[in-house]
């Protein structure tokens, strides 16, 4: 018999006297060798000991059927490590799906094998631990990649923005979005539209997304204007603060469901100055930060007395306010 052969039938030899141990640690490291002989690991799936299962559950070389059996284990940590087997057959992941353990849910999530339908439902969890798995599965089927995209928890969009198989029209809404670290992913994935960012950075963006540039924005013509304000909130932030942005327009950004749309908005020096002292109750710093506020004060003799008693108030509160 050849040495090679003998020395394979030997180290057979000795996984099965492991698997038949005694003590715990010895059968614990037969289930997790990848040469256990398949019926070994059958032996060991029923083992007493959790610790045991749960070192086949996670062996990438047991049988499908043995994993199958231990996707309906009694302990969750033992259906947590069959979840992140990519070995573990299609069914037995599509029915741990809805697994009451959030942490089976999650390296299910991260199993590149688990059925689209399955990652669909996951991307909908009840928890962004899961959600965010989902996202750093390289097969996300499209639909589920634009539910992650959509979340409504911050570290979920984070992640999906950062995918690099997310496809670009789900990665425009994230690069507009209200979180700055949200716009930040975005803006780093490689895919990210060059013609969306460039049209951010013409309107007055930082290259990163982090808010308004040092240098003044570049006229826009009216389709851009309408394009930001209807791509996110961090366009229609972008036209708020843009200096050539018309009164009405403020007037109506003023009442944005957004903060830093309506921030923009009381920094803006074209802002009405009723619309300024209406949002000075609000952003009282940023009123004071307006380019315009000595301007207002020379140009309207009943500058303080035409002042909203509210936005009046909080400004003087400030302590240090020049008017």
């Amino acid at each position: 018999m050849p040495p090679s052969t003998l020395m394979d039938s030997s180290q057979e030899k000795l996984l099965r006297m492991m698997a038949a141990s005694s003590d715990v640690d010895t059968r614990k490291k037969a289930a997790d060798h990848p040469d256990t002989p398949d019926e070994a690991l059958a032996r060991l799936a029923r083992d007493d000991v959790r610790a045991v299962r749960e070192a086949v559950g996670g062996n990438l070389r047991a049988p499908a059927s043995t994993l199958r059996t231990l996707s309906s284990d009694d302990a969750d940590s033992v259906q947590e490590k069959v979840a992140g087997n990519a070995n573990t057959p299609a069914p037995a992941l599509e029915q741990l799906a809805d697994h009451s353990d959030l942490w089976v849910r999650r390296d299910l999530a991260r199993n590149e094998n688990t059925p689209p339908d399955a990652l669909c439902r996951l991307a909908k969890d009840d928890s962004p631990v899961v959600r965010r798995a989902v996202t750093e599965n390289a097969y996300v089927p499209p639909s589920a990649q634009r539910t992650l995209a959509r979340s409504d928890h911050e570290d979920v969009r984070v992640a999906a923005a950062g995918n690099e198989s997310l496809p670009t029209d789900m990665l425009e809404p994230l690069l507009v979005d209200p979180c700055l670290q949200v716009r930040k992913a975005a803006a780093s994935n490689p895919n990210a539209p060059s013609e969306l960012l460039g049209l951010l950075e013409s309107a007055g963006s930082r290259p990163d997304l982090d808010g308004r540039s040092d240098h003044d924005p570049e006229p826009l013509r009216s389709e851009e204007r309408e394009r930001l304000l209807h791509i996110g909130p961090y366009g229609r932030q972008l036209i708020a603060a843009h200096p050539n942005t018309a009164r009405d327009r403020l007037r109506e950004l003023a009442r944005d469901e957004n903060e830093d749309v309506r921030k923009a908005v009381a920094r803006n020096p074209n802002v009405p100055m009723d619309q300024m002292w209406a949002l000075a109750a609000e952003f009282p710093e940023a009123v004071l930060e307006n380019p315009a506020r000595d301007a207002w004060v020379l140009e309207h003799p009943n500058f303080l007395r035409d002042a909203h008693p509210e936005g009046l108030q909080a400004v003087l509160e400030l302590g240090d306010a020049p008017i």
